[in-house]
């Protein structure tokens, strides 16, 4: 922990920072806020991948697409991947609050 005493003005003011953004989000985004805090801390990206059936072409698509369309190479097991069969076929991927929705739910969507 923090010794505050031995801590230099700059120092201080950073704290300070981070205290009122961590209560920021938290007030509005709760949960989601307190999560989205510690990944900014630590400097993490969040991978999430939905997908309808197939795991592994999913997994292979997802893979190229967070190479093009997010400039990363990520590993399989860096991925937290959740079936979800309400998605209608292929994939939606996520960085953070990023997505790539490569699923028909949309189309359907914008068709009804």
């Amino acid at each position: 922990m923090y010794n505050i005493e031995n801590l230099k003005l700059e120092e201080l003011q950073k704290l300070l920072k981070e205290i009122k953004t961590y209560r920021q989000l938290s007030k509005q985004l709760w949960k989601r806020g307190i999560e989205l805090f510690k990944r900014n801390l630590d400097w993490s990206n969040l991978l999430l991948v939905e997908y309808f059936s197939d795991k592994d072409n999913s997994m292979n698509t997802s893979l190229s697409i967070y190479k093009k369309f997010f400039d990363l190479d990520v590993k399989a097991e860096d991925i937290k991947i959740i079936q979800k069969k309400e998605l209608k076929w292929w994939v939606k991927v996520y960085k953070n609050d990023f997505l790539v929705d490569l699923s028909f739910s949309k189309i359907e969507k914008l068709l009804k």
